[in-house]
């Protein structure tokens, strides 16, 4: 069996391989892993929950500190962390930064609030201690 890791996605196959004789020696999974280990930076953050209302941000909730309208798939980060990084949330996905924590949170480094549109979802998701991924894409370094 050949396990082969393209473009984020393992494929399986018994036999003849989708790429004979185009990569030589290259062992794509292992070339795929390396190249993945240094994009990513693994760490364990503490994820809360917010949503848009004056209560829990500002006069103007439904606007976040990027300028951008909230939507769900956006993640308030550190101050440290550029507006438009990725952060993959093990087990929940992909989150764009594009908000900051409250004062008295924003120079602590791995601590995050996710964006929900209802308050008895962010309730119900409360304080959580998750690993996370910080992901630089290739258009990132550019």
């Amino acid at each position: 069996m050949n396990i082969f890791l393209v473009a984020g996605i393992l494929f399986f196959s018994v036999g003849a391989t989708p790429f004979n004789g185009m990569l030589g020696d290259i062992n794509p999974l292992e070339a795929a892993l390396e190249t993945l280990e240094n994009q990513v930076e693994r760490n364990v953050g503490v994820f809360t929950a917010y949503t848009p209302s004056v209560a829990e941000t500002d006069s103007d909730p439904r606007t976040m500190a990027s300028g951008n309208e909230v939507y769900v798939g956006a993640i308030a980060c550190p101050s440290g962390m550029a507006f438009g990084t990725r952060v993959h949330i093990l087990g929940m996905g992909l989150y764009t930064c594009e908000d900051r924590m409250a004062r008295r949170h924003r120079r602590k480094q791995h601590r995050f609030d996710i964006f929900m549109n209802s308050r008895d979802e962010a309730l119900e998701f409360g304080v959580r201690e998750l690993p996370y991924e910080v992901v630089i894409l290739e258009d990132d370094e550019a």
